[in-house]
């Protein structure tokens, strides 16, 4: 995974909770926050996965 995996969850995140504020009924609105939270989750895992392996940026050029 990549930063770019760790922006794409966040962003997701951010449009889950903007269409939870926009769901007319509390079942959706309750579904998008569950998405949200999911997504916000993968983005957490996300850091941490890079946290413990970083790129490496010593690998010899082929």
């Amino acid at each position: 995974m990549s930063q770019e995996d760790i922006v794409y969850f966040e962003q997701r995140a951010a449009q889950e909770k903007q269409a939870a504020a926009k769901a007319g009924c509390t079942e959706a609105r309750q579904a998008h926050l569950m998405l949200a939270s999911v997504h916000g989750q993968a983005a957490e895992r996300e850091r941490l996965l890079m946290h413990e392996h970083p790129p490496r940026t010593d690998r010899p050029k082929a």
